[in-house]
């Protein structure tokens, strides 16, 4: 009998309302829609063979990428048109199982090809999209829902795919508070020096750094949000208030994050992420009567659990079993690496990338560990024309080395921002990825710059020597000043010299 309570208390803890995993889908479908169509802005620059990353710079990785078959603009442009029209389909809830697992193959390839415009929101974007490979997710709100006209009797779901889910999300957000054990988080002056780092300013955080105390008492609470408020979802009783309100929590800690400092897709993604987990009784309160989209009927009183074990596709049960494995020995490297147990046991599963990594089941929540000593600053690429003219590819304006009003802004778009980030600033992770110094991706940028406008030089004005330069900022806490920033040249070369690069 205890066994037996036991067991329901488990499935009534990750059970999942079938309304719920339907939004979960169709989010995740428009957010991979939005994410591809704002990679379009600088589709020649970062995807294809006349860009800054031609794909010869991926040969020593184990990242692999059908993006990296061709990168001519035509392969490229097939893949993301493919793959747009999926996430169409994947919203609408159109062939929902195949339409999942093609979506979530050709994400992970695009990922794997674009690894140096790598940012916050996408590890979390890709690792739900897999799980939701494992999810009844067709069931509610879709065409097959429509076209199957049956199961409208049942209102929750259970699992390897909620278990998966559920367990991924409780970590992003756990791991995340368990990185933050810098000595600004215990000082509680880490907030206040997020806030003063120039790479995520937003404009707006100046109205809170007038308050050391508030920030102070922020610091704190994000900590005890990131690591209470994760756990409550495994509460099988008072299911409904209880994971409402840690949904709630989580999404409003997000976007109060994403209003201050300029974090982009970190915000959005993550609170789409987290919807599946929306209770039965937030769908009580929103819809009375239970109205139900694309089904025959509206569910009953007497709506039960739908349990699903893939008996009949032992594949799916495999990669999923797997996928449970890799993400919880991921999660136990995290906490090795954060240092929990002593620097000794920091790498004991340093292998562990080699096969999480290409299949971005990896679990890189460590946002903001020690802000104190974040890598700060921006990059300028000053260009010398014939003529004497001086110009920041950056900027795309004349050179200045002022600080810039607002750091994110003038790289144009985030993805740019993070590219620059990448191989501008000092971070082992793209060398321990790509297996190649930074100093070969900044040779083919400089080199693409040289190409693209010498051949587009309608002043007959050509480009001779471009320099790579790293304005390297240190935050400094109110009332302080920061000290200026240090210009750190990190290449020079003639247009002649480059003539070869990148072709």
């Amino acid at each position: 009998m205890a066994f037996k309570n036991s067991a329901g208390a488990i499935k009534n803890a990750f059970s999942l309302d079938l309304r719920s995993i339907a939004i979960l889908r169709i989010s995740m479908g428009l957010l991979i829609f939005y994410d591809l169509a704002y990679r379009c802005l600088s589709f020649t620059e970062h995807y294809t063979n006349r860009g800054a990353i031609p794909h010869e710079l991926f040969s020593r990785t184990n990242l692999i990428s059908l993006h990296n078959l061709s990168d001519t603009a035509f392969i490229q442009a097939t893949l993301f048109g493919l793959q747009m029209i999926l996430a169409i389909a994947l919203a609408l809830g159109f062939k929902t199982r195949i339409v999942s697992v093609l979506s979530w193959i050709l994400l992970v390839s695009l990922q794997n090809r674009s690894q140096m415009m790598w940012y916050p929101g996408d590890p979390i974007l890709v690792i739900v999209l897999f799980w939701g490979c494992f999810l009844p997710w067709h069931m509610r709100f879709s065409i097959d829902s429509f076209n199957e006209r049956r199961d409208e009797n049942f209102q929750t779901a259970f699992g390897l795919g909620t278990v998966g889910y559920l367990i991924q999300i409780l970590m992003i957000y756990f791991m995340a508070g368990l990185s933050k054990n810098g000595a600004s988080w215990s000082e509680g002056t880490a907030v206040a020096y997020a806030l003063s780092l120039k790479a995520f300013d937003s404009g707006r955080q100046e109205f809170l750094l007038r308050f050391p105390q508030l920030l102070t008492f922020l610091s704190q609470f994000t900590r005890v949000v990131e690591l209470a408020v994760p756990p409550l979802l495994l509460i099988p009783f008072f299911k409904g208030f209880i994971r409402m309100t840690a949904v709630f929590s989580l999404i409003f800690l997000m976007i109060s994050l994403n209003i201050f400092l300029d974090m982009n897709n970190l915000a959005y993604v993550s609170g789409g992420a987290t919807l599946g987990l929306l209770p039965s009784s937030f769908w009580d309160i929103l819809t009375p009567k239970r109205l139900s989209l694309f089904t025959k009927k509206s569910p009953t009183k007497s709506a039960g659990c739908f349990e699903y074990s893939f008996k009949h596709l032992p594949l799916s049960k495999a990669a999923a079993l797997i996928g449970l494995i890799l993400v919880s020995l991921n999660n136990v490297n995290n906490i090795l690496f954060y240092g929990y147990f002593g620097k000794d046991a920091r790498f004991l599963l340093r292998d562990l990338d080699s096969i999480s990594i290409p299949l971005r089941l990896n679990q890189p929540w460590m946002l903001f560990h020690e802000p104190r000593t974040h890598p700060d600053g921006w990059v300028v690429v000053p260009g010398y024309l014939r003529s004497g003219k001086q110009v920041d590819f950056v900027t795309g304006s004349a050179l200045s080395w002022d600080v810039p009003e607002l750091v994110p802004k003038i790289y144009g778009n985030f993805r740019r921002r993070r590219y620059f980030s990448q191989i501008g600033f000092p971070d082992n992770s793209l060398e321990r990825i790509m297996k190649r110094p930074g100093d070969d991706f900044r040779k083919s940028y400089l080199a693409y710059i040289c190409r693209a406008w010498n051949a587009n030089s309608v002043e007959n004005d050509p480009l001779e020597k471009l320099e790579f330069v790293y304005m390297k900022a240190v935050s400094a806490l109110r009332p302080a000043l920061p000290p200026a920033p240090e210009k750190i040249i990190l290449n020079t070369m003639s247009c002649k010299e480059m003539t070869q690069i990148g072709n």
